[in-house]
């Protein structure tokens, strides 16, 4: 499997790719300094216009990080978010997971996800990927309509600490 050292060599001889290059650096120099207890392995590989980051946890949870051309997924261990992350955000949201300080916060009316984002504690409640969750105009509505009851699910995101998720609320 390529290392996220691997991917970023493969990235430096593409110019047109330095930004995606300089958030894999980001990454890499952020595992090599304060490496996670909990992290098994962390791999990367470039998928024809995206980069993607798969983060093994020691409890076998996978976290896999799909960034590039407008798009970001952040997928596994019951996290699924799948919106926009700018470079910097990106790199927030992975090195918080690294260290322990990610929570991915979910928002549902009647079943339906109608916002999703990452809050960085120590972050002032800074939320990165805001969105509103499904495509189309019924989650739209559905958040727009006052008094409905509103769920709120946070799941804690660490590869510092065991387990890899934890559901906080």
């Amino acid at each position: 499997m390529p290392t996220l050292d691997d991917l970023a060599a493969q990235l430096a001889t593409w110019p047109e790719w330095d930004d995606e290059q300089s958030l894999v650096n980001a990454v890499a120099t952020e595992i090599a300094t304060n490496r996670p207890l909990y992290l098994a392995e962390a791999i990367g590989e470039w998928k024809e216009w995206y980069f993607q980051l798969t983060f093994m946890h020691r409890d076998s949870i996978e976290i896999t990080v799909t960034h590039g051309d407008g798009y970001t997924a952040v997928v596994g261990g019951g996290v699924s978010y799948h919106g926009y992350l700018d470079d910097a955000e990106a790199v927030d949201v992975i090195v918080a997971a690294l260290r322990g300080q990610l929570t991915y916060v979910v928002h549902t009316r009647f079943g339906i996800d109608v916002a999703d984002y990452f809050e960085v504690v120590g972050g002032e409640a800074h939320r990165l990927g805001y969105h509103k969750g499904m495509a189309g105009l019924l989650p739209s509505l559905i958040k727009a309509v006052p008094l409905l009851p509103e769920s709120v699910s946070r799941k804690r995101i660490s590869f510092a600490e065991s387990p890899a998720i934890t559901l906080l609320s």
